[in-house]
């Protein structure tokens, strides 16, 4: 006590001995779990917790707790722990000496639980040790559910369609039947009064009371009835409603020939003429001719002081012989057809209408919600600015507006097929291309010109307004996908790696897809749909243009699947995004050439380009190094698009390449907030 104590600092040790990490203790609801205990018929545990590779739980165990230990006993009260829940969490939880972790109402998934731990001198034992958790869903979350739910929805819409089809089938014939009958029992009464009149020698009064009939008759018939003498002209009788349905007063002895030549179109009057010609030859069996009448369910044509109407008319014509004379006269019957041909159109538009919605409902049940909001934002963004551009503002350059348009509705035909809402697609391509054919048109673009562009907008507004109320509809549906635990990130790259399958697929390619290098926490939310809408263009761009058939690649010494490589990273204030692919790099002879064939430049200019200058071309636009058009690329402007829509956010774009190895795209955006 009264010497001196001797302290030697070099001498104190290092603790570097890592601790081992065992789970000790696995409790559901703050109760421990036993070997071979069962919870409602479910055996949790067939050994103990720390030989347990994996659990498996139902989802009404929503209060999960794990206890743990380091053996390392040299000062254990400082040893440190760590632990994380993959596929709930993305950071490890550092809670000190803590020696339990607690998790509450896990959705139904797959998890990892892991836990590591620390000496009392902070060496950490990377090493962790972890436990795979699965959690059974409820059964109304389970994919067969999901199906039947879905297959009941689709079974009682198309029950419903095929009640009204056959409502609406029924009520045709019974219409026609009708109307048969009524034209038989017509026909009938008028061959025995034309009979009478051709043949019989009655006395004045006898005629007085068959003109009395007759005209009764022809005044209350829902027909046109007339007699056709051998001059093609109408007679002198004829039934009150023909003035209604020929549009027309005071028909006798008017030519029907003559009637027919501003109504129909010339090859049918023609038709009509000869087959007319036919009927009153006495050498030609009517019954054999009867299908060589023209004027069967025909569309006439009325026009009256600036006034056009149309109707859909259906004559029939029968011989009346006359035994004495031998002279042929024509029953004629005409009937107004419109509204059963109406009505057959009718129920051939709703049956295409509920294809296209049926197709619809098919291509939309299994995206992802959020890519779906995002899609249809994106699509109504580009919709609408094509709209104010062609309807709502002053046009000054068509040419100009046409670019525009073009580039936009490229947009949407991309994120279109990013999502396999295939006819969404097609109907932008077809857009698409009466743009581009008017571009290519040596006459002059006017406003007439766009006008059918006018009317193919407003059908694919219409299109995207059903496709948003039958989202609405099946709402409750799609509303248990939202209860994965797949993140934004995650969507997007499943996405982009489909889209990459389907095109390599169509042009007969192999990709495989590079992303471990994405981090898309790292961009600003504000350009996630700008940077999705990037990526399906360069996708597009790669496989069209950049990598090579697997025959090619042998013959170059690469390997049979190309590789498509993103990645992200942050420089001096910006935010980056490089697209890499190894496929044939830039064909620059080709752009030369195009270049040229576009008539923008000279050869002479051309020529003095250096080869980062003829890169720049393929964002310029109309130009591409594809020979033909097809859904993937082939009109030169996708890239111009894309440099555009990063000009909006002050973004730039650069490319690098090395011939028959690689073509680089490097993004630059502002790191916003």
């Amino acid at each position: 006590v009264k010497g001196y104590n001797v302290f030697h600092p070099d001498s104190i040790e290092y603790n570097s001995i890592v601790p081992q990490t065992v789970i000790t203790d696995f409790k559901i609801f703050n109760k421990s779990i036993a070997i071979n205990q069962k919870i409602d018929n479910n055996l949790i545990l067939k050994k103990s917790i720390s030989e347990t590779d994996q659990i498996t739980l139902s989802y009404k165990d929503d209060v999960l707790s794990f206890e743990f230990a380091a053996l390392h006993f040299n000062s254990p009260e400082d040893n440190n722990y760590a632990y994380m829940m993959d596929g709930f969490e993305e950071e490890w939880n550092y809670v000190g000496n803590k020696r339990e972790a607690t998790y509450t109402n896990l959705d139904p998934g797959e998890y990892v639980f892991r836990v590591k731990s620390s000496n009392n001198d902070g060496i950490w034992n990377e090493d962790d040790v972890n436990i795979s958790i699965t959690i059974t869903p409820p059964f109304w979350e389970t994919a067969w559910f999901r199906t039947l739910a879905f297959l009941i929805i689709i079974g009682t819409i198309y029950m419903i369609y095929k009640y009204r089809v056959r409502s609406i089938e029924a009520h045709r014939k019974e219409l026609e039947r009708k109307v048969e009958e009524r034209t038989h029992q017509l026909s009938e009464q008028a061959e025995k009064l034309a009979q009478s009149n051709l043949e019989l020698e009655l006395s004045k009064k006898d005629l007085e009371d068959a003109k009395k009939e007759t005209d009764n008759i022809l005044e209350n018939v829902k027909e046109g009835f007339f007699l056709l003498d051998k001059k093609l002209e109408i007679s002198s009788q004829y039934s009150a409603v023909l003035e209604t349905i020929f549009n027309r007063k005071k028909l006798s002895q008017l030519n029907i020939i003559d009637y027919l030549q501003d109504k129909i179109p010339a090859d049918e009057v023609e038709n009509t003429k000869n087959y007319l010609e036919l009927m009153f030859d006495f050498n030609v069996d009517d019954t054999q001719i009867a299908d060589l009448n023209p004027l069967v369910d025909l569309k006439f044509t009325f026009r009256d002081k600036g006034l056009v109407t149309t109707k859909y008319l259906n004559f029939t014509f029968r011989r009346i012989k006359s035994k004495k004379s031998k002279k042929i006269d024509l029953i004629v019957t005409v009937r107004d057809v419109t509204q059963q041909i109406m009505l057959a159109q009718q129920l051939k538009e709703e049956e295409a209408r509920r294809e296209k919605l049926l197709q619809l409902m098919l291509s939309i049940l299994d995206v992802e919600p959020k890519m779906l909001s995002d899609f249809t934002e994106s699509a109504n963004r580009e919709l609408t600015f094509i709209d104010d551009i062609m309807n709502h503002a002053e046009i000054d350059d068509y040419n100009h507006l046409l670019v525009k348009v073009q580039r936009s509705i490229h947009l949407v035909k991309g994120n279109a097929k990013l999502l396999n809402i295939d006819f969404f697609a097609e109907q932008a391509h077809k857009f698409e291309d009466h743009v581009s054919d008017l571009l290519k048109s040596s006459d002059e673009i006017n406003d007439n010109s766009i006008q059918p562009l006018r009317k193919r907008l407003a059908e694919i507004q219409t299109g995207m307004t059903e496709m948003e109320s039958i989202i609405e509809k099946i709402g409750k549906v799609l509303s248990h996908k939202d209860k994965t635990k797949r993140t934004d990130a995650g969507m997007l790259l499943h996405s982009l790696e489909n889209l990459i399958n389907s095109f390599s697929s169509d042009l007969g390619k192999k990709i495989k897809f590079d992303y471990k290098n994405f981090k898309r926490d790292m961009i600003p939310e504000r350009y996630h749909l700008l940077i999705k809408e990037v990526l399906i263009q360069l996708i597009r761009n790669s496989i069209s243009h950049g990598i090579e058939t697997p025959e090619e690649r042998l013959k170059l010494k690469k390997p049979e699947f190309g590789v498509i490589e993103i990645s992200t990273f942050k420089q001096n204030g910006t935010v980056g995004l490089k697209f890499r692919d190894d496929g044939r790099g830039l064909q620059i002879e080709k752009l030369k050439q195009r270049a040229i064939n576009s008539g923008k430049w000279t050869a002479e200019e051309v020529e003095k380009w250096d080869r980062q200058h003829l890169a720049e071309l393929i964002f310029a636009s109309g130009i591409t190094t594809s020979d033909t058009v097809d859904m993937v690329s082939g009109r030169g402007v996708g890239m111009d698009g894309v440099k555009h829509r990063l000009s909006e956010y002050k973004g730039k774009i650069n490319v690098h390449f090395d011939p028959d190895k690689y073509c680089e795209f490097e993004i630059l955006l502002p790191n916003a907030a």
